[in-house]
């Protein structure tokens, strides 16, 4: 994940506009999956971590967040975020999140740029 990530985010930085990149995306297979409240805990956890990772991947090369959370942060265009790290790279917004905006939608973790 971690040289993926760094191109990833290289190209996104190359990039005029702001950009926003699916990592993983966590689907529930029906309405009583995604009900299942201990399921779901589990795949926060999961995405959390996943977060965590991708967090610590680019501070090695880019140094500690300005911030890091576990909820919405208006740097971010994305809502139900419950993990995030952002940096400010060559004068731009770089964002990690694990999202999950309602329970019929998938739990996103994302990267992206903002101007």
């Amino acid at each position: 994940m971690a040289q993926p990530l760094l191109v990833l985010i290289s190209k996104m930085l190359a990039n005029p506009t702001d950009t926003l990149k699916i990592l993983y995306e966590h689907d529930c297979d029906g309405d009583e999956e995604a009900h299942d409240d201990e399921l779901i805990e589990e795949v926060y956890d999961d995405y959390s971590s996943r977060c965590d990772r991708a967090i610590a991947i680019i501070s090695k090369r880019h140094g500690k967040p300005m911030r890091t959370g576990g909820e919405d942060d208006d740097a971010i265009p994305a809502n139900g975020v419950f993990r995030f790290g952002l940096w400010s790279i060559e004068g731009r917004g770089v964002f990690v999140a694990a999202t999950h905006e309602d329970r019929e939608l998938p739990v996103l973790l994302i990267a992206g740029t903002t101007l």
